[in-house]
C-alpha cells in the first residue's frame, strides 16, 4: 500500500509539471485565442476546450509554474521524456515512428475542442416521450474540432500513421456534403467521419454530428444558436473564469431519454434515476495561469438537498474537527462527506434494480454484517461523523509517513466495531489517558527477498477521532495534540506560514474540504529517489519492466522548490451547488 500511496503523492506534482511542460513545449503562433465553443451546437452535452499557446503569452514570464517549465534545469527531463516516447513508439510499431514528441506537442500551438453531442433529433434535454429505442451510443457521439492552421501536413501524417498501425486496414470512402468532401473510415464496427471545414479539421464517430460541425465551421461567422448562448452555460461561466486556458463544460441529460422501454439501457438508466442523478444540472471547470499563480476552479450546480450525489460533499464550516493534527506536515488534506446518506442512496438503488434473487442476497449480506459488527450497518456508519484527514511528513531517506484521522462519535461503539472487523490482525491493545491503541499486523511479501513478513500499522481511538499511522510514536504524539488542543492551535506549523495565510484568504471562510502543500518544504530529490527504489523493487518482484529512470527528475528537484512555494485548494457547498478553487504559486 505504501508504494501506491507514494506514487500518488509524487505523481501529483510530476503530473502538474508534465502538463505544464506540454504548454511550454513549443513557440506560440501569431493567431488569436480560440473561440471554438462559440460555434458548437446547443446539443453539445460535454466539451473540453484548449485555447492555444497565444493565450499564455501574457503570463509566460510571471507565472511560477511556467517559469519552472522553462528553467534550464528541466531540459534533461524533457529530453529524457522525448527519448522514451521515441523508444516506446518504435517498440510498438516495430519501425521508426512517423512523428516525434515535439511534433505532437506543437499541436498545442492552436486551439481545439473535444466533446460529446447528441444528434440533431436527440438533444440532451429530450423527454422520455421523445426518446426512441436507440441506444446511447447511437444517439450520442464524440467529436473533435481543431484549428489546423499550419498543421495540415502533421495531421495528414498522423492519420496515415493511424491507418498503418491498424491490424485491419480500414475501408476508406468519400462523399460530398454541400461542397465539402467527407472522408468515411470503416474499421469493423467502428466508423469515423472527417473533413476540412474552413481552417478547421473536424471529426466525429457520427455522420449527423460531423455534418453539423461542417455547417458551423466552414464559414467565418458564428451561428445564431450555439452552446455558449444557453442559460446553463451563462450560469456556470462565472465559475469557470473568462481567462481559462483550458475550459470544461458539461450538463447532465435527462436519464429517462437515454433508453426506451425496449432498450437494453433501461436498467442503467433506472439506476441513475434512483440515485437522483437529475439533481446535477451543469458543471464547469477552468484552468488559468493568472500572473504568478496557476488557478484551477469550477462548480457543479444543482439541487444539493440530502438524498442525491451531492452527499459526497459534506456541509461547509469554518472549523475542522481534525484541525489539531493538520499542521504537522508539509502537506495535508481534510474533507467531509455524508457517509450514511451515500450508503443508503446507493444501497436502495441497487436493491431496487437488482433481480429478486440478487436483491435478496444483498439483504442477506447486510444482515450478516450487522450480526458480525453487533449493530446495523447503517448505525455503524453513523459512528463516523463524515470528516476525514491525512497529513504527510517525510523521513530522512524520503519515505512518506502518512497520518490518518477520522472524526467519530460514541468511541466505545467504534472500538467494538473495530475489534469485530479487524480481529484477525489486532495483535495487542493498550490504553493511555482517554486513548485506546490497537496494534495491527498483516502479512506481506518482502520485494527484495521474496519471503513472507509482517507489516505493522497502529490505530488510536480517542473521544473525538480515530488516528492511524505507520509508527506508534507518531500516533501517540498526534493523540497528545488532540488532547491538548487550544485556541492557538491553528497558528502551528503550516497554519502560521504567511504564504499559507495569504493563499487561504482567497477561499471562503466556510469550507467542506481543504488541501495544502508546502511544496518548498518537500525533499523532492529524496522523495523521487525513494519512489524509484520502491518501483524497481516492485518490478523485480513481479518481473515486469521497471519504472523509467527518474535521475533527471532528481537532478531537477531543486528547481521545483525554487519556483513553486505552496499550493492551497478548497471546496464548499450551498443550496445551489458545490464549488472548488485552488492555487499553485
Amino acid at each position: 500500500m505504501s508504494k501506491q500511496l507514494e506514487r500518488s503523492l509524487c505523481g501529483s506534482v510530476l503530473a502538474l509539471a508534465a502538463i505544464s511542460w506540454l504548454l511550454m513545449g513549443s513557440p506560440a503562433r501569431a493567431q488569436g485565442p480560440g473561440t471554438i465553443a462559440e460555434r458548437l451546437s446547443p446539443a453539445t452535452a460535454f466539451y473540453v476546450q484548449w485555447r492555444g499557446m497565444p493565450y499564455l503569452s501574457s503570463t509566460e514570464k510571471t507565472n511560477h509554474v511556467l517559469q519552472l517549465m522553462s528553467d534550464p534545469s528541466m531540459a534533461p527531463v524533457w529530453a529524457s521524456l522525448a527519448a522514451d516516447f521515441q523508444q516506446n513508439a518504435q517498440k510498438q510499431g516495430k519501425q521508426k515512428p512517423p512523428v516525434t514528441l515535439t511534433d505532437l506537442i506543437s499541436l498545442l500551438d492552436n486551439p481545439g475542442v473535444f466533446g460529446i453531442a447528441a444528434k440533431a433529433n436527440a438533444s440532451p434535454s429530450a423527454s422520455r416521450a421523445a426518446s426512441s429505442a436507440a441506444t446511447v451510443n447511437e444517439r450520442y457521439g464524440t467529436f473533435l474540432v481543431y484549428d489546423d492552421t499550419g498543421k495540415t501536413a502533421l495531421i495528414e501524417k498522423l492519420r496515415a500513421a493511424e491507418t498503418g498501425a491498424s491490424d485491419q486496414k480500414p475501408a476508406i470512402t468519400h462523399y460530398d456534403f454541400g461542397g465539402t468532401t467527407i472522408e468515411q473510415r470503416a474499421n469493423g464496427k467502428d466508423t469515423s467521419y472527417a473533413a476540412q471545414a474552413g481552417h478547421y479539421f473536424v471529426e466525429s464517430n457520427q455522420k449527423e454530428i460531423v455534418e453539423e460541425l461542417i455547417t458551423r465551421f466552414r464559414t467565418g461567422s458564428s451561428p445564431v444558436s450555439c452552446i455558449t448562448r444557453l442559460a446553463e452555460y451563462g450560469e456556470i461561466r462565472k465559475y469557470i473564469g473568462a481567462d481559462a486556458a483550458v475550459e470544461l463544460f458539461a450538463r447532465v441529460p435527462d436519464v429517462h431519454s437515454w433508453a426506451a422501454s425496449d432498450s437494453k439501457n433501461q436498467a442503467p438508466a433506472k439506476f441513475l434515476s434512483d440515485i437522483h442523478l437529475d439533481k446535477l444540472r451543469v458543471a464547469g471547470v477552468g484552468l488559468a495561469f493568472e500572473g504568478q499563480a496557476t488557478r484551477f476552479r469550477g462548480a457543479i450546480l444543482g439541487d444539493t438537498s440530502a438524498g442525491g450525489p451531492f452527499d459526497v460533499i459534506g456541509a461547509s464550516s469554518s472549523h475542522f474537527e481534525t484541525q489539531p493534527i493538520l499542521g504537522d506536515g508539509p502537506t495535508f488534506s481534510v474533507w467531509r462527506m455524508n457517509v450514511p446518506a451515500i450508503y443508503q442512496l446507493v444501497r436502495n438503488a441497487i436493491v431496487t434494480n437488482a433481480p429478486p434473487q440478487q436483491a435478496a442476497g444483498l439483504l442477506m449480506i447486510e444482515s450478516m454484517s450487522a450480526r458480525f459488527l453487533g449493530m446495523p450497518l447503517q448505525s455503524a456508519l453513523e459512528l463516523f461523523r463524515g470528516e476525514f484527514a491525512s497529513v504527510n511528513s517525510y523521513s530522512e531517506d524520503g519515505e512518506r509517513q502518512q497520518l490518518m484521522a477520522i472524526a467519530i462519535q460514541r468511541p466505545d461503539d467504534v472500538l467494538r466495531v473495530l475489534r469485530a472487523a479487524a480481529s484477525s490482525v489486532i495483535i495487542s491493545e493498550d490504553s493511555s489517558g482517554d486513548a485506546t491503541y490497537l496494534d495491527l499486523a498483516y502479512p506481506y511479501k518482502d520485494p527484495k527477498t521474496g519471503t513472507q513478513r509482517r507489516k505493522f500499522y497502529y490505530l488510536a481511538v480517542t473521544q473525538e477521532m480515530i488516528l492511524g499511522a505507520p509508527r506508534k510514536a507518531m500516533l501517540r504524539q498526534a493523540a497528545q495534540q488532540v488532547r491538548a488542543e487550544t485556541d492557538g492551535s491553528q497558528a502551528k506549523g503550516i497554519f502560521g506560514d504567511p504564504g499559507y495565510v495569504q493563499m487561504r484568504s482567497h477561499l471562503p471562510e466556510k469550507l467542506s474540504s481543504l488541501s495544502t502543500s508546502d511544496i518548498a518544504a518537500v525533499p523532492w530529490d529524496k522523495v523521487i529517489a525513494n519512489l524509484q527504489e520502491q518501483e524497481n523493487e516492485a518490478a523485480q518482484q513481479s518481473k515486469s519492466a521497471p519504472l523509467p529512470d527518474l535521475s533527471q527528475w532528481k537532478a531537477a528537484a531543486p528547481a521545483i522548490s525554487r519556483h513553486l512555494r505552496m499550493a492551497v485548494s478548497g471546496s464548499w457547498k450551498d443550496a445551489n451547488g458545490v464549488y472548488f478553487d485552488s492555487y499553485v504559486q
